[in-house]
C-alpha cells in the first residue's frame, strides 16, 4: 500500500497505514446499501472543526433558513401562492395541507450547504424538505467514527426522532411516524436505507413503520391509518416519482384524516433557488445587519432572465455579464437536485457556455457567482488498489437543522476533476466532528 504526497502518516508509519486499511474495509461493510461514495475513494477519517466554528456555522445555518422562510411569507399570502409565484408545476405539487400546518413545518427540516471561502462560510443552497440526502448514512458514520475520532457530533437520526415527537406531540398523539419511500428508487440500494431509521425509532419509544406509498394509500383507506401514524414522513422528491409512474394522488387521504406530512408541500417551494435569488437582491424589510449578513454569506445571485441587473456596484444587461464574465459565474436550474442541472462557467467551453447562457435565459433557471472553495487535507482509501492517498480536496458542507436542532454535519469531497461536488458525480459523503481547544482528535484537519 502507498501514501499519496502530504499524506501525513510518516510519523505513524506502517501501523496508521494499515489502520486506515482496516478502517475502509469496516466502513465498507457499515455502509453497505447506503449512499456513501460516488467513486472508488473512501474517506477513511471525519473532518474535524473547532468546537466554536461548528457552533458558528450552526449559528449561520438557523439565521439563513430563518430569513429564507421570511422572505417567502412576505412574497405570498399563501403556500399556494408562493408555487404559482415560483412557476411550480401545480400537477407535481398537488398535497397541499391547511396553511397552518404548511407554513409550521415547511421548514422544520433544512440542510444549509456551502464552501468555505478564504475561511468565510459561503452558502451555495439550502436543501428543505424530507427527502434531505445522506442522513442515514450520517447516522451510521457518526456511531463509527465518534469512538475512534475523539471529536463530538450531533446524530441526525436523533434530531429527527425529535422532531417527529414535537410533531405528535403538537397534534396531542402518542409518538408513531410512518416511514414512506419506495425500494423502487435507483439510489436505493437496499432495505436498510429505511429500517434503519424505522428500528432506532422503535428503540426509542416510537410506533413506526416503513411503508411503500400503495401500503400507506391502503392503510388510510381502510382508516387504520389515521389511528396508526399521526405523522408520516415522506422520504421522496415529487418529481422523481412522477418519473418512475408512481401516483401519489392517494396520499390525499392522509391529509383528509389529520395526520401531517412530513415535510409538507411547501418545504419544495421554499427550496426553490429562485428564493436564493430574493434572498440575494435584498426585501424592503431586511434591516441592515440582514443585508449584511446576506451579503457576507451568500453569493450575489438572480433570476436569470433577460434585462438590467446590477453587479458590482454597475448596471449590466444579463446576458452580457454572463457571457463577458464566464469565469465568475454558476447556472443552476432553480429546482434541480442532485448535483444536476449546474454549469460552471470557468469550467465550460465558450460555445457550451454561450449555449446554457441563452438556454437558462428562457427558462427557469439562477445565475450565481462562483466562489473557489478553500481545500482541506482528506486521506482516502483506494478501494480497489488499497493504496492510502491523501491530498487537498474541495469540500462542500452541510449543515442539518431538524425542529431547529443541530442534526451534524454532512461533508463531500473528492479527488476528481468533475467540478461539482456531488456524490451523484463521484463524490464520497464524510461527517464533521468538532473538538474543543486542545483536545486530541484522529481526523482530517479543515478548519
Amino acid at each position: 500500500m502507498s501514501s499519496g504526497s502530504g499524506a501525513g502518516f510518516d510519523d505513524h508509519g506502517f501501523d496508521e497505514e494499515r489502520a486506515a486499511l482496516q478502517d475502509a474495509r469496516e466502513l465498507d461493510e457499515v455502509m453497505r446499501g447506503l449512499p456513501f461514495t460516488g467513486g472508488d475513494d473512501i474517506p477513511v477519517r471525519p473532518l474535524q472543526m473547532p468546537e466554536r466554528e461548528y457552533e458558528h456555522c450552526f449559528a449561520i445555518a438557523r439565521r439563513f433558513t430563518s430569513l429564507l422562510e421570511r422572505t417567502c411569507r412576505s412574497m405570498a399570502e399563501s403556500p399556494r401562492g408562493l408555487r404559482s409565484l415560483l412557476g411550480a408545476d401545480a400537477d407535481l405539487y398537488h398535497l397541499f395541507d391547511r396553511s397552518e400546518v404548511e407554513w409550521r413545518w415547511g421548514g422544520c427540516m433544512s440542510r444549509t450547504d456551502g464552501v468555505f471561502h478564504n475561511g468565510i462560510f459561503k452558502i451555495m443552497e439550502c436543501n428543505i424538505g424530507a427527502a434531505i440526502g445522506g442522513v442515514v448514512s450520517m447516522h451510521m458514520l457518526t456511531s463509527y467514527h465518534l469512538g475512534r475520532s475523539g471529536g463530538r457530533a450531533a446524530d441526525p437520526l436523533a434530531a429527527r426522532a425529535g422532531l417527529f415527537g414535537d410533531v405528535c406531540e403538537w397534534l396531542g398523539r402518542e409518538p408513531a411516524v410512518a416511514l414512506l419511500g419506495t425500494m423502487r428508487e435507483d439510489n436505493v440500494g437496499d432495505d436498510r436505507y429505511f429500517t434503519i431509521e424505522r428500528d432506532y425509532l422503535r428503540a426509542r419509544g416510537f410506533a413506526a413503520d416503513f411503508l411503500e406509498p400503495e401500503e400507506l394509500v391502503e392503510e388510510f383507506g381502510s382508516g387504520n391509518g389515521a389511528a396508526r401514524y399521526p405523522a408520516v414522513f415522506r422520504h421522496y422528491l415529487p418529481i422523481e416519482w412522477d418519473q418512475m409512474g408512481i401516483d401519489t394522488r392517494g396520499l390525499r387521504r392522509v391529509l383528509e384524516s389529520g395526520a401531517v406530512l412530513l415535510s409538507p408541500e411547501t418545504a419544495f417551494m421554499l427550496q426553490n433557488k429562485k428564493v436564493l435569488a430574493w434572498m440575494s437582491e435584498g426585501r424592503p424589510w431586511h434591516s441592515e445587519s440582514d443585508r449584511e449578513f446576506v451579503e457576507r454569506h451568500l453569493p450575489w445571485t438572480r433570476v436569470a432572465r433577460e434585462g438590467k441587473v446590477a453587479f458590482q456596484g454597475r448596471e449590466w444587461d444579463m446576458a452580457g455579464l454572463l457571457l463577458d464574465r464566464q469565469d465568475e459565474f454558476v447556472l443552476k436550474k432553480a429546482d434541480s437536485f442532485a448535483g444536476l442541472d449546474v454549469v460552471i462557467g470557468r469550467h465550460t467551453s465558450d460555445v457550451e457556455w454561450k449555449r446554457a447562457v441563452a438556454h437558462a435565459l428562457g427558462g427557469d433557471w439562477i445565475a450565481q457567482e462562483y466562489v473557489e472553495p478553500d481545500r482541506r487535507h482528506v486521506p482516502f482509501v483506494r478501494r480497489r488498489s488499497g493504496d492510502l492517498v491523501s491530498a487537498e480536496a474541495p469540500v462542500v458542507y452541510g449543515f442539518l437543522l431538524m425542529g431547529g436542532r443541530s442534526g451534524g454535519c454532512m461533508a463531500r469531497h473528492s479527488l476528481s476533476e468533475n467540478a461539482v461536488i456531488n456524490r451523484h458525480q463521484g463524490a464520497s459523503l464524510n461527517i464533521v466532528v468538532h473538538s474543543r481547544p486542545g483536545s486530541r482528535a484522529r481526523a482530517a484537519h479543515p478548519a
